[in-house]
């Protein structure tokens, strides 16, 4: 695809079950928002995501800048995030 990019999340400390829960329904709201999707593969400690916006009118700056600004805000849960090529 031609928007996409890739999200990896580093969690500071495994996540129980009801903080998983509640953490991937917090950042697929935060897609949602903007119209982009994201899928890909979980471990205890980290997420990696392909994210998708080939549906939304934001460039590719802006679609990571409204991420960022969600995921700064976990900062009790994650330890570190990167962008980075699909």
């Amino acid at each position: 695809m031609e928007h996409e990019f890739m999200l990896n999340i580093q969690f500071n400390r495994a996540l129980n079950g009801p903080e998983q829960n509640n953490f991937w329904d917090k950042i697929v709201r935060c897609l949602r928002q903007i119209r982009a999707f994201g899928g890909g593969r979980q471990d205890l400690f980290t997420l990696c995501w392909d994210i998708d916006y080939s549906l939304t009118a934001l460039d590719e700056h802006s679609v990571k800048k409204h991420i960022a600004h969600f995921l700064d805000k976990e900062k009790e849960i994650i330890k570190d995030y990167s962008f980075y090529k699909a």
